[in-house]
């Protein structure tokens, strides 16, 4: 795991200079997006148009992006709130499989 600072689109909107930590990060070859999971730290003021189970673009300081879906926002002892996020292509394939069981 490690440390990131990026972006998070929100339909025309963009929350920016976030600091989370990422644990996964996978690129396919000839993709454009990179699969992302990990955490992200949110003030309050910041979670009133975040929404879990809805997919957002995360852009990181470097460059690479991804879509994410948060799975969990969860408040801190500081007044924070961390939100958990999972790559949109496993959550997408996690809701087939359920969707034919």
């Amino acid at each position: 795991m490690h440390e990131f600072e990026g972006d998070l689109l929100i339909g025309g909107m963009r929350l920016s200079h976030l600091h989370g930590e990422l644990e996964l990060e996978a690129h396919e070859d000839r993709a454009l997006d990179w699969d992302f999971s990990g955490r992200i730290v949110f003030t309050p003021e910041e979670c009133q148009c975040l929404e879990c189970a809805r997919r957002y673009r995360l852009v990181l300081a470097d460059g690479r992006a991804g879509l994410v879906v948060l799975s969990r926002l969860e408040p801190l002892d500081d007044g924070h709130i961390v939100g958990e996020f999972l790559p949109q292509k496993r959550v997408a394939q996690e809701q087939l499989v359920a969707a034919q069981a």
